[in-house]
């Protein structure tokens, strides 16, 4: 899967079968948001997703996201 623009610069060939991808920062800086819009990327390319999401959310907010 290739993402577009600085995102896909960024992951380059890191995104494939058999890949695992940890996101890690300081609250507040968007990895919710990343990890969502790879997600729906990976939906998108019609390649089967599994999203977990631990924390304080909670299962409306993620939706809402």
């Amino acid at each position: 899967m290739t993402l577009p623009g600085a995102l896909g610069e960024f992951f380059q060939d890191s995104l494939g079968r058999d890949c695992l991808v940890a996101i890690e920062g300081a609250e507040k800086r968007g990895k919710t948001f990343v990890l969502s819009e790879l997600a729906y990327q990976g939906v998108l390319a019609r390649k089967r997703v599994a999203y977990f999401q631990c924390g304080d959310l909670s299962e409306r907010q993620i939706k809402m996201r």
